[in-house]
This record gives C-alpha cells, structure tokens and sequence, in this order.
C-alpha cells in the first residue's frame, strides 16, 4: 500500500464509475479486528479521495476531509474507530457494517463511483472478510455480482486471492474468472463479447465500461443509440463505406451492398453494377437494345416525322376517337409500333402492355347509327 496523507486539500476532479472500487469488507468486532472497507484506485493515475462519501444501509455516512491520494493500483482501507486494523482514514461511529444484509456506497459530487450490496445468499462471516475477485480492476458492474465474492482470510490494504472455484469454467462459454471473465454465471458476458444497448446494466465484454447504449465506445462519433450496429469497431457505423467482407458497415442492415461501378446506386438498386451507364434513373439511349435506367426495358424512338400522329382527333371521315394506326379512315399514315426509323423492338414492360390493352378497349370504334 502506498498512500500519502496531507492535510492540504486540492481541486477534486468528479470521478467517473470504477475509478475505485470496494474490494474488501469485514464486518467483525472489534475483538476480530472490527469493521473496516478496502478500495481500490482502478484508474491510471493516482487519485485524491477527499470529498469522497461512504455510506452503508442505513445512511451513515463519512465524507472524507483531508487530502488522500492513492497511486493506481494501490489500496486505501478505511475502518471504524474501534478497529484494530491499520487504517488510511476513519469512518464515525454509527458507521455499521452488517453481516447479514448490508449495502456500501462510495459516492463523490458526481454521483455513485461503486456499490456493493448484499444479503444473506453471500453468506459472510464476521470472523472472515468478504472478498472480490482480484481480475475485476476497473469493472464497477462486475465487482458488485456476488458470484465474484466470497469468504476469504483478511487482507486489508494487499490484493486479494482468487476465490475459490474461479478456475473454473462455470457458464460453459470457454473462460473462467481466472482466464478474464468477469460474469461467469452468464455465458454471454466474456471478454470479445459484443456489448449492446439491450444490455444496459452490464459490461458484456468485460472492458470495465459500462455500456449504456449512448456511449460511444469505440470512438468513431457514433453510439447504438445513435445509429452504430456495432460500438467495439470503429470502422463501423451508418454511412461507412461497404467492404466485401460479410460485415455490414454502414449499419444499413444489409451486408456488402456495394456500388461497384460509382455510379450512385448500390448493388441492389443497379440492374448492372459493372456499368456506371447503368442505374435507375440514367437517361435511356433509344433502341440500343440496352435498359439504360434499369426499369426492365428498352424505349423505343418516338415517331418524328411528317406523318407523325400528333393528336387523339380523328382526321378521317368516320366519327370514331382517333386510335393512333387502327383508323383505317385517318388520313394521316403513321407506320405501325415497331417500325419506326430504328427498327426498335425491345418489349416494353408488362405493366405498360396491360395498360395499352385498356386504354384499346375503351376507345373500341362505335358503329355510327342511321336515321
């Protein structure tokens, strides 16, 4: 333990969740050594726990009021006035730790940095200390399960020894406390797991960050809740740019759409991907045999000519609507569909043909009737 004690306090920085955890706890009379906490500094750096509070179940509190910095990764414990134990700083006198069922909070300006809550499942002793698994550095969430505590020697202000058992394999997904993971009851929490936002009171992958679905954790701007299909890789989220690699980068739910040809439309929309000619919309070339716009056909050139039928009014003698090349009595003499300039003859859809049917019928010649 390497602590230093000075009665000067500086500015306190809020602490984010799992900057320290509780890792120890004795809830022993003093003949046993009486109650005391141990936290860890999980942070990269050393940290100050003045202004730091600690409260049990039922909200007695100590706020911390001198300046106490912990280098990373060492231990402060903190006893009540009767312990016997080598204390880095005191709790008052009503602080009471309980065996059976008790909660422990440290909270700073910020709000909780961790707690640890139990009952009488956890099954503590008051001749023993109660002791998290030493793997949990930085995993506030992880450090708070009680499959990761148990019975243990007392060890205030040292780490702590693996619980019994943590070698094992228990959920069956391939790692054991000891091999990193942190939840091993749930086969769906280890490390490489994918954190998601249904899972917002976990760290599915072990990472020591709490996964809210609004943080962004990989860095690339974007957050589940923002739109991002998979936070832990930051080469994927909405409007990245597609790879042929069976991952959907642009968080669009369909993997690998690629515009192979730039041409705007991706591979699902373009009827020819190879060709930047091609794509819905592009302006069709005439009687090229090519669908240019990719609507199913070819379009076929316009009659332009002198003898071009320019109106729906009949310009023969009978008194039927005009019906384009099927009025004998037209005097206009257009040539038939398929035998304009360019031989065109490419099919058009069959949507148009269903429509051309009835739009024939229904202007169908009437029989002129005779007085």
């Amino acid at each position: 333990m390497i602590l230093l004690t000075v009665a000067t306090a500086s500015a306190h920085v809020p602490f984010e969740p799992g900057t320290f955890t509780i890792t120890e706890i004795h809830a022993g009379p003093a003949a046993e050594g009486g109650q005391w906490l141990e936290v860890r500094n999980d942070s990269a750096s050393g940290q100050n726990l003045v202004e730091q509070v600690f409260t049990d179940g039922d909200g007695s509190s100590k706020q911390l009021t001198l300046t106490l910095i912990v280098r990373a990764g060492e231990y402060a414990v903190l006893a009540h006035p009767d312990s016997t134990v080598s204390a880095d700083a005191l709790l008052v006198d009503d602080f009471d730790i309980e065996a059976l069922v008790d909660t422990l909070t440290h909270s700073d300006l910020s709000g909780v940095v961790d707690e640890v809550a139990w009952d009488t499942s956890w099954g503590l002793d008051v001749t023993q200390a109660h002791a998290g698994n030493p793997v949990l550095v930085g995993n506030e969430w992880a450090n708070d399960l009680p499959g990761n505590w148990c019975a243990a020697f007392p060890t205030p202000g040292v780490a702590n020894a693996w619980c019994p058992g943590s070698e094992t394999d228990d959920d069956g997904d391939g790692l054991s406390e000891q091999a990193g993971d942190c939840d091993d009851t749930d086969p769906a929490v280890l490390p490489g797991a994918l954190d998601d936002a249904d899972a917002l009171a976990d760290d599915a992958d072990c990472d020591g960050v709490r996964d809210d679905g609004a943080t962004d954790d990989d860095g690339d701007g974007w957050s589940e809740v923002g739109g991002d299909c998979d936070d832990d890789e930051d080469g994927t989220f909405p409007g990245a740019t597609e790879r042929t690699d069976g991952v959907d980068q642009d968080c669009d739910g369909v993997v690998d759409e690629l515009d192979a040809d730039q041409d705007g439309a991706d591979s699902l929309s373009d009827c020819d991907d190879a060709d930047p000619s091609r794509f819905p919309g592009a302006s069709e070339v005439p009687c090229d045999e090519v669908d240019q716009d990719c609507d199913g056909a070819d379009l076929c050139e316009p009659d332009t000519g002198p003898m071009e039928d320019t109106s729906a009014l009949d310009t023969g003698t009978d008194t039927a609507v005009d019906s384009a090349e099927s009025d004998p009595d037209d005097t206009d003499t257009d040539p038939p569909p398929g035998s304009g300039p360019c031989g065109c003859s490419a099919s058009p859809p069959s949507s148009l043909l269903l429509g051309l049917l009835v739009g024939g019928l229904a202007r169908r010649r009437r029989t002129p009737s005779h007085v």
